[in-house]
């Protein structure tokens, strides 16, 4: 139970990239990890909130404190939102211009829409990381990483059936799609 949800994300991440890297070109991959690993910024500062509030959060579970666990919450998704949804709207408009200048112009902008759906999985990936630092802290996960992982393991072969058919988009697509699942399962 305690390193499922890290399986989970490490199964999406490397499968993921492996489902591209098959179906797709060389230049599709780097395409899909430059945009994989920009959106990962947002990891960092979720896991600094959390770790901020985490102690409180393990102390109201030992008290059966509701109120303040439902308020810890609240506040932790509340806190991730906002860089959430000032990064999502840099990335949208920056990435276009950043990846051709970082792969020194061996790859061309992507897709708006690719773009768009891995930011927005990126969104998703933090919302569910706020939602699921509750159950961490109190180490009540199981179940939820139980879930995790089998989403995540059947995410690779969604990808690269999307991605045989669509392209980067319908493989960005699916990541998106299973990122907002899991956010709903957390």
């Amino acid at each position: 139970q305690g390193l499922g949800v890290q399986l989970a994300a490490a199964l999406e991440d490397q499968g993921g990239r492996l489902a591209v890297a098959a179906a797709l070109t060389p230049q599709a991959v780097a395409v899909y990890a430059a945009l994989r690993m920009m959106g990962r910024a947002l990891n960092p500062l979720t896991q600094a909130l959390l770790r901020t509030i985490g102690p409180e959060l393990s102390a109201a579970y030992g008290r059966s404190d509701r109120p303040t666990i439902r308020m810890l919450s609240r506040s932790l998704g509340r806190l991730s939102l906002w860089p959430t949804a000032a990064f999502c709207a840099v990335a949208i408009l920056a990435a276009p211009i950043l990846l051709p200048v970082w792969t020194s112009g061996e790859i061309r902008a992507p897709a708006v829409g690719v773009v768009a759906a891995l930011v927005a999985a990126a969104a998703a990936e933090a919302v569910w990381i706020a939602a699921v630092a509750p159950l961490m802290q109190a180490n009540r996960h199981g179940r939820a990483a139980a879930w995790a992982v089998g989403l995540c393991l059947a995410a690779p072969s969604g990808v690269y059936f999307a991605a045989v058919a669509l392209g980067l988009l319908g493989g960005a697509a699916v990541v998106c799609a299973v990122h907002i699942a899991l956010g709903v399962v957390m």
